[in-house]
């Protein structure tokens, strides 16, 4: 009903599979050659984040600009306004006093 599979010939000295030759005790380190990759992507990564970081504070500068600038013209646009107000009273007080000549003439 059950197998049980144990491989006995690893036992007997004459069936034991070749190992690979055993290197040298020490290992490689890693050194820069086999990380290039990860310094090349960690720079990428570092760039791509600058970048970013760099047109947020772009656009928050320009964006504090023209706010400033919406401003000073809105101020303007509010002077401007009560100057064109006082002409058109003007203009009405003058087309009343025309009217009331030309009645009178």
């Amino acid at each position: 009903m059950y197998s049980l599979d144990i491989n006995f010939l690893n036992d007997r000295p004459d069936y034991k599979p070749v190992t690979a030759a055993k290197s040298s005790g020490r290992k490689s380190s890693g050194g820069i050659q086999d990380q290039s990759a990860m310094i090349g992507a960690l720079l990428f990564a570092f760039g791509l984040n600058a970048l970013v970081m760099g047109a947020w504070w772009w656009a928050t500068g320009e964006n504090t600009k023209l706010a400033g600038e919406q401003a000073a013209i809105e101020q303007e646009l509010a002077k401007l306004t009560t100057q064109a107000n006082v002409i058109k009273a003007i203009n009405t007080e003058t087309d009343k006093v025309t009217a009331e000549y030309k009645a009178l003439a």
